[in-house]
């Protein structure tokens, strides 16, 4: 119509008149009132005027025409029901409230046609089991049709109750509802919409706007716009939407790609209050009415969008008012053609927040955990697995990302490599598997024939907590070439699938392999700026003189060059400086070439370093070295971090950190290598490592490093001690280099040392010593020493081994020495408390916040609440707290237990009766430390505030804790506190009670802001704050014969609570403090002791471990001191009770483990190398399950096809709770598990739960769904018998339409606990390093009552470390606390389960099996004294002589107790 009148130079608005269908006459009466009611004459004239006497300036005046009719019909559930206590009645519909005011509507309605006031009404959340089978609420026709179901449901209520109401004379409503219930009166009544019920009425409307045009600038004002419609309270809504859709709302595509561009607020915008006209007039139609069953009520919700279509005519009078003055013809047609990331941003956050592919996960952010992994690859590059969150996002440009979600999905199908991890049950928590799987996926896309030893190696980055990494290990090794079975999946060649031609291939030629090499491969590299979200510039440069010009151009004050930003995760950065220069693609700086000496590029990864080298030594003589370096790189960080991690950038971080334990360091200086220092002019200055530590390097970059040629005459060895098998930093390393004559004299001797001291670099005092002298003699070996001694400057206490054994002709070594080598306290309206006080777990409040004394160093005293969780870390970090009357903290538990007002008595157990033949009375103490739960998941809690109240997603063991703590920390009843918990990413007990803190503190925030917030705690702060693992001090007094049976022990054991006794971990002691010994002769004290460190918590088989493993080693020392056999020892002492169950598995893991041939291996082993020693250590076991039971559970059968769905009590955390449940419903109702389905946890759904844990949650739950499933099927019996031989689908069909209830529940209390005992059996065979206290565990035999999951935390490595003035912990990180991980673990692990162990017929004879495994690790310290024992007698110790060890066997630990004398150092 426009378009007519434009090239017909008529007026618009008379051209629609002339148009309009006869069937619609309304129109003509709406645009005469419009008019009037607009003066649109007036105005007319006054736009024509104004438009004449202003070239820049411009307006328009025009109308638009509408009839509208409503799309669409729905099909409708209302339900009303009325409560008869106090007659209030709830509604739910089908439909969902969107601002609409459907709800609002719904509840007039119902007031209107039951005569009661609107309060007595609430309507009821929308979902699919109240209302099924709902439409799309949309249309505008909802708010009407749902207004007709209530009318219904309305009508049908005041149906039933009419005769109630008519007997009854003036009564109110609720005695008339009272009456109806107490005649059984159904107060439930139902309304449904149907397909008939469509509505056709017509909405007529009429607009006209007012524009002005800024010609110059093309900006508009919306000067006026008069709206007049049938009926309508959202008229001006829905035309400001309209309006953005006409003038400002552009959508831009990539023309080339497809890519949307405008998909920010940034580039994508919708009107805003500034935006809508200076003047809105809304008229409704007179005498307007629809349908009586509407209240006349029409559609109006979208008609208005349509009618601002007038906004865009009114714009384009104003431009034709302008194109005249450009002297163009008013009837000419014309078409008017219509930074994001801070510098924080890791590819972690861009993947999880940007792209929402949540599957890449994270715990530690310093790359110490793996659970972030991806593979990544810059152009033209195979993909490699890197850490995404060390890498910066912008690092990014040019990369292919794969991230778990690509590689396999629930909706696309799974690889192989996640189906055969399923398969081995290499998944429990589930939380660091896809670090796993994308760890391993890349490893397959580099080397084709992988050997089972190489994936072993290569999975150093990635922790897991559950499993105990066999499983995950076995998994993976199916796809090495040697692995032992043929492989039932696809070869690893087929796993390496070519984007462009289907095979196997990934941008590497190999043979006549090829892959096409696209158009983007071969462009020009581009340099890249970007101005970044937080003020910061970064640069990507492709050549150094670039590199010098952004630093001339930009200031070399605040600067950083970027390669892998590996180094991160050793030194976290807070603020990154203003500039940033990724120069990962600087060539220059890449690959080596070979003069005299080998140039290598100092930007070369380390794994491209380990390639070079490997290719260098095999070729070049003179590099033969090289191929030991690389060697030792394998032991630098792990492969993730290689695979991006520079050598300049490892060199640059040694000398910002002196301190830093480089390998790379300590290997270049000992070769004798140089470094190429280039600066922005130019000049190249050659430098030594150590003398590289001293320059400036502002405007400076390392270009490459020369490392020498090397004649067969030289002899190099290097050593790296570390705190486990791989991916730790260095105790010390050491680089040793001679150059030896014919005759072993030493012509050149460079010793080079880390980790000692950030100021000791070279011995040179020992390195001059030497030369001249003969290297392989005991007397200059024992001066050299000596010199050493002397001259080390050393910071801590580490071993040093000597280095020159691996260096000395087998022919001068004996070989029996050849082995070696912002919320604060007062913001809390309730408790300030976390712990749920009057349960059986909880004695005291702990403090949410810290009140006035501070109780340790690291508790929390407020919350800082920002926008994004960097930005809250950096805030943090800024807070200064002052404190007064500071003194010396108590953090040992050996310093506390002395003081009386630190120790209270928690429980006594006297023995039976003593012994008369005291042969021995040995005397003794034993500490065992702290440990950390390092769950991959930390502790984590998002909150949101929602109608009712407040929804909680908490990582939690104990939902119903949740729901307490914040009721009575914020004043909310429970009922307005709704806590989901799907499942747990690892806990080990942790999260039973230190996530009801995190979940506090998150919904205090949300309380005080009205806003959702989210809480994870940064590893640093959750190792601090957080309490562990309690430390415990046992003191004894064993009375013995001279066979060694024990005639009265009194023990006393002090557990470390922290600073307040809370959670009483004692308890867990009371059923196993005598382990399976004599009961009789054992006398049992416990004490509570309070130290200056947080409160310490429940952790994986908590008090049970303290005390079995106390008594362990009173019996090993028994042993010790009468030296017997240990494990006579403990057979002599077994309880009558239990003697019968452990003797015949005792002798079965003898047999199955082949003992004896392996006692007379071991001590012959012993005999004959001095270094390295073995021990073989037995240790049983009696375990009980300890923790109180209260759980749901509710199974519902669904009619239509038969499936299942189950809800319980438990959470789910790793432990298989959801699977055995699923198999356990499979096999009472006869049914395959696909038709069963474990739904989500809640506390609507599951109120008043206990604690998941203690072992018996799975068991537990197995009670209740059995109890659930007999239900059902006793109900289900009669028609079973009466459907001879009927599928389950139609037995419950037939039940369903007889009426019958297909929801049943199953209730577990108190009364269901089970108290059989779990017995086990380890044997433990160890080989430690004498020189440097390295050990392997070399076997493991374990037999164990029952389970499917028996995987012992070696823990034996693991120390935290606090600063003894302060109180702070030191080991915070995964950079200083370290867990063990897959190379750690036994070389050869096998696990037996006993024949004819059954418990109760109520679990399916099963036993809890999830703890007691942890308490069986104690096998391995004992076998590692063993092999120390072996090293002391051979130092001259007699055997007999008990050596203390308290805390974790560290390398420093068994180093030490080994009593290595500097005189014993001998070639022969």
């Amino acid at each position: 119509m426009e378009r007519v009148a434009y090239e017909l130079a008529l007026d618009p608005l008379e051209v629609r008149l002339r148009n309009l269908d006869p069937a619609y006459t309304e129109l003509r009466e709406m645009v005469e009132r419009v008019k009037n009611d607009a003066q649109y004459a007036d105005r007319r004239a006054a736009v024509d005027k104004y438009n004449a006497q202003n070239r820049w300036k411009k307006r328009g005046l025009r109308f638009s025409l509408l009839r509208w009719t409503p799309f669409g019909s729905q099909n409708i559930d209302v339900n009303l029901s009325v409560y008869h206590d106090d007659g209030t009645v709830a509604i739910t519909h089908g439909a969902v409230e969107m601002g609409q005011g459907l709800n609002t509507k719904a509840i007039q309605i119902a007031a209107h046609v039951l005569n009661i006031p609107m309060e007595k009404i609430e309507i009821k959340g929308s979902n699919t089991i109240n209302t099924p089978n709902g439409p799309s609420t949309g249309g505008s026709l909802t708010s009407n049709n749902v207004g007709l179901g209530v009318v219904r449901a309305c009508e049908q209520l005041l149906s039933r109750m009419a005769p109630i109401r008519a007997s009854m004379v003036d009564a109110t409503w609720e005695e008339q509802v009272q009456a109806a219930y107490n005649a059984n009166v159904d107060l439930q009544a139902h309304g449904f919409v149907s397909l008939a019920d469509k509505q056709k009425s017509d909405v007529f409307g009429v607009t006209l706007a007012e524009v002005e045009v800024d010609v110059l600038t093309g900006e508009w004002e919306l000067v006026r716009v008069d709206l007049l419609e049938d009926a309508g309270l959202s008229v001006e809504g829905a035309f400001i939407m309209g309006l953005g859709y006409w003038t400002c709302e552009q959508l831009v595509f990539d023309p080339e790609t497809g890519e949307m561009l405008t998909d920010r607020t940034w580039n994508y915008h919708v009107p805003q209050a500034r935006d809508i006209p200076q003047d809105f007039r809304v008229y409704f139609r007179n005498k307007s009415y629809s349908e009586p069953q509407y209240f006349g009520a029409k559609a109006i919700g979208e008609p208005p969008t349509c009618m601002s279509v007038a906004v865009p005519f009114a714009m384009r009078e104003a431009i034709v008012a302008a194109r005249l003055d450009a002297g163009l013809p008013a009837n000419s047609g014309f078409r008017v053609v219509g930074r994001e990331v801070s510098s924080d941003v890791t590819l972690l956050d861009y993947l999880r927040v940007g792209s929402e592919l949540r599957g890449s996960k994270y715990m530690c952010r310093e790359g110490g955990c793996g659970a972030c992994v991806v593979a990544a690859a810059r152009a033209g590059d195979a993909l490699v697995a890197v850490n995404s969150c060390l890498v910066s996002v912008t690092s990014c440009e040019g990369w292919e990302v794969s991230t778990i979600e690509g590689v396999g999905s629930r909706h696309a199908g799974y690889h192989p490599l996640q189906k055969t991890l399923a398969k081995h049950n290499g998944t429990q928590c589930g939380y660091c598997s896809p670090g796993w799987v994308m760890t391993m996926y890349s490893l397959l896309q580099g080397k084709k024939k992988l050997t089972m030893l190489e994936i072993e190696q290569s999975l150093a980055g990635n922790i897991c907590r559950c499993t105990g990494y066999r499983p995950i290990l076995d998994a993976f090794k199916t796809f090495a070439s040697d692995a032992p079975k043929p492989n039932s999946l696809q070869d690893i060649e087929d796993l390496n699938i070519c984007k462009k031609n289907g095979k196997a291939c990934h941008k590497v030629k190999s043979g006549s392999d090829w892959c096409i090499v696209e158009e983007q491969d071969i462009k020009a590299p581009q340099n890249l700026e970007i101005e970044l979200k937080d003020g910061k510039s970064w640069f990507k440069v492709n050549i150094i003189n670039d590199l010098f010009k952004v630093l001339q151009g930009k200031g070399d004050d605040s600067y950083m060059l970027v390669a892998g930003n590996t180094a991160k995760g050793v030194y976290p950065i807070d603020e990154y400086p203003r500039i940033l220069i990724d120069i990962s693609s600087v060539d220059e700086l890449k690959g080596y070439k070979i003069d005299q000496n080998l140039i290598l590029g100092a930007g070369s990864t380390l794994t491209e370093t380990i390639d070079i080298f490997e290719s260098v030594a095999s070729s070049e003589d003179y590099f033969w070295y090289l191929e030991n370096l690389r060697e030792h790189l394998f032991l630098v960080a792990h492969p993730s971090v290689r695979n991006l991690g520079s050598i300049a950038g490892n060199l640059m971080t040694k000398h910002q950190h002196n301190d830093f334990q480089s390998d790379i360091f300590v290997l270049f200086e000992t070769v004798g290598a140089f470094l190429t220092i280039l600066d922005h002019s130019g000049n190249r200055t050659t430098v030594t490592p150590e003398e590289f530590l001293k320059i400036d390097m502002r405007s400076k970059i390392i270009l490459n490093i020369l490392l020498p040629p090397l004649g067969r005459d030289y002899k190099f060895v290097s050593f790296k001690i570390m705190h486990r098998a791989q991916n730790s930093r260095a105790i010390v390393n050491v680089g040793f280099l001679y150059k030896l004559s014919d005759s072993n004299n030493v012509i050149e001797a460079r010793i080079v040392y880390g980790g000692l001291s950030a100021k000791f670099v070279h011995a040179e005092k020992t390195e001059t010593f030497l030369v001249g002298k003969k290297l392989f003699t005991n007397k200059n070996l024992q001066a050299a020493i000596k010199v050493m001694e002397q001259e080390l400057v050393v910071e801590a206490n580490p071993p040093e081994p000597s280095g020159l054994l691996s260096l000395c002709p087998k022919s001068i070594v004996t070989p029996r020495l050849a082995s070696g080598g912002i919320t604060l306290t007062k913001d809390i309206p309730g408790d300030n408390s976390f712990t749920p006080v009057g349960g059986f777990a909880f004695l005291a409040d702990e403090e949410l916040f810290c009140n006035a004394q501070v109780k340790y160093n690291g508790q929390v005293v407020g919350i800082i609440a920002a926008e994004t969780r960097h930005l809250a870390e950096i805030a943090a970090k800024l807070v200064h707290v002052k404190y007064k009357n500071v003194r010396k903290p108590v953090i040992d538990i050996k310093e506390a237990k002395k003081d009386p007002n630190r120790t209270k008595i928690a429980k006594e157990i006297n023995g039976g009766s003593k012994g008369k033949d005291l042969f021995k009375i040995i005397k003794g103490q034993q500490t065992i430390y702290s440990q950390y739960h390092l769950c991959m998941e930390t502790l984590v809690c998002v909150t949101k505030p929602t109608e009712e109240g407040m929804e909680v997603h908490s990582a939690t063991q104990y939902m119903d804790g949740v729901q307490v703590m914040i009721s009575r920390a914020l004043k909310i009843p429970q009922h307005k506190i709704d806590v989901y918990t799907r499942r747990v990413g690892g806990s080990y007990g942790e999260k039973i009670s230190r996530g009801i803190q995190v979940a506090v503190a998150c919904a205090l925030v949300t309380q005080k802001l009205d806003r959702p917030c989210r809480i994870l705690l940064p590893l640093t702060t959750h190792m601090k704050a957080v309490g562990k693992r309690l430390p415990c001090c046992t003191d004894y007094e064993a009375a013995v014969d001279i066979s060694g049976k024990v005639q009265y022990c009194i023990e006393k054991q002090y557990m470390d609570n922290g600073y307040v006794v809370d959670e009483p971990l004692f308890l867990a002691t009371l059923d196993v403090y005598n382990n399976c010994y004599d009961k009789l002769r054992w006398s049992y004290r416990v004490y509570s002791v309070t130290t200056d460190t947080a409160s310490n918590t429940w952790c994986r088989s908590p008090g049970s471990l303290e005390a079995i493993a106390a008594v362990e080693f009173i019996m090993e020392r028994i042993a010790y001191e009468l030296s017997l056999d240990p494990l006579e020892v403990r057979l002599r002492n077994l309880d009558l009770l239990y003697s019968s169950e452990l003797r015949e598995m005792v002798q079965r893991v003898k047999n199955e483990a082949q003992y004896a041939d392996r006692r007379v291996s071991v001590d012959k082993y012993n005999q004959e190398n001095r270094w390295k020693k073995r021990g073989l250590r037995f240790c049983l076991l009696r375990w009980q399950p300890f923790s109180p039971i209260y759980l749901d559970v509710t199974m519902s059968v669904y009619n239509d096809d038969g499936t299942v769905a189950i809800t319980h009590g438990g959470i789910e955390m790793g432990q298989g709770i959801n699977t055995k449940a699923v198999q356990i419903a499979a096999f009472y109702l006869g049914i395959p598990a696909e038709k069963i389905q474990i739904k989500g946890n809640n506390t609507v759904i599951a109120p008043n739960g206990l604690i998941s844990g203690g072992s018996i949650t799975s068991t537990n739950i197995g009670v209740g769904i059995r109890r659930c499933c007999e239900q059902l099927l006793l109900r289900l019996a009669p028609f079973k018998a009466a459907l001879l031989n009927a599928s389950w689908e139609t037995i419950v069909k037939a039940a369903y339409t007889a009426g019958i209830d297909l929801q049943t529940h199953g209730f577990v209390s108190y009364l269901d606990l089970q108290k059989a005992d779990v017995f086990g059996v380890t044997l433990a065979e160890v080989e430690v390093d004498v020189l440097t206290g390295e050990w392997e565990v070399l076997r493991v035999d374990i037999l164990e009552d029952a389970g499917l999951s028996t995987s012992p935390d070696i823990d034996v490595g693991q120390h935290l470390v606090y600063n003894p003035e302060s109180g702070e912990l030191l080991t915070d990180r995964t950079w200083t606390y370290h867990v063990p991980q897959a190379r750690d673990i036994p070389q050869d692990f096998r696990v037996y389960f006993r024949n004819n162990s059954y418990s109760d017929p109520r679990v399916l004879g099963a036993k809890a099996i999830g703890e007691p495994p942890l308490c069986m690790s104690v096998a391995v310290p004992f076998a590692m004294r063993e092999a120390i024992v072996a090293a002391r007698l051979d130092a001259g110790l007699p055997a007999d002589q008990w050596f203390q060890i308290d805390g974790p066997y560290t390398r420093e630990a068994i180093q030490l107790a080994t009593a290595t004398k500097y005189s014993e150092f001998k070639f022969s």
